[in-house]
């Protein structure tokens, strides 16, 4: 009977997330954008790469963040451990990289990849009621198809650029005033307009 309630539970986790599949490459798809829109057309206002990724994963979270159920310190924390390839969720920490001394030290992934992958896992830990650890393995199970679609979206951003909503919602987020307690508290430099 237990074995029967076990398979049962077991597909059932993998039908659910074989059905998150298009989320995993939507969220990698548009925080990619983001992040390229943003190391672009406003470099300047980003003091290191950990404001620059936290910035990228607020706008793409935004509806989360604004609701209050994703904190802003999470996503901030997801960027700073970024670095070391790994993603944590209630206490729990999983190494996300295939090779931790060689990506670490030869720094042959981007930081991107990673801090995408927590940023799946947190926004995947608001949606489910999904114990931590089965978060971090599906996101892990996807890492090839997250690393995947970022090099894409990289690539079609350099030739195409990104698409207009994506755009408009970056420079709302960057110039308008209902974000400036965020963009704040995120560490972004401030912009003065000069008037003579």
């Amino acid at each position: 009977m237990w074995i029967v309630i076990g398979i049962a539970i077991v597909l059932l986790f993998v039908f659910y997330v074989g059905k998150r599949f298009n989320t995993y490459v939507l969220i990698a798809r548009n925080t990619t954008y983001i992040y390229e829109i943003l190391s672009t057309d406003f470099k300047d206002r980003f003091p290191n790469e950990d404001v620059l990724l936290s910035t990228s994963g607020v706008i793409d979270a935004l509806k989360y963040v604004m609701e209050g159920s994703l904190p802003v310190g999470h996503i901030v924390t997801g960027a700073l451990t970024s670095e070391f390839g790994s993603c944590c969720l209630d206490f729990m920490k999983v190494d996300m990289s295939d090779n931790p001394t060689r990506e670490l030290f030869i720094h042959d992934t981007p930081r991107i990849l990673y801090f995408v992958m927590q940023l799946e896992a947190l926004i995947f830990h608001v949606d489910t009621h999904m114990p931590p650890k089965h978060i971090l393995s599906a996101v892990k199970s996807k890492k090839n198809a997250i690393k995947k679609e970022i090099k894409t979206t990289q690539h079609k951003y350099k030739t195409q650029g990104a698409p207009q909503l994506l755009k408009a919602n970056t420079s709302s987020f960057m110039n308008g005033e209902a974000f400036a307690e965020l963009r704040d508290k995120l560490g972004i430099i401030t912009v003065f307009a000069y008037c003579p």
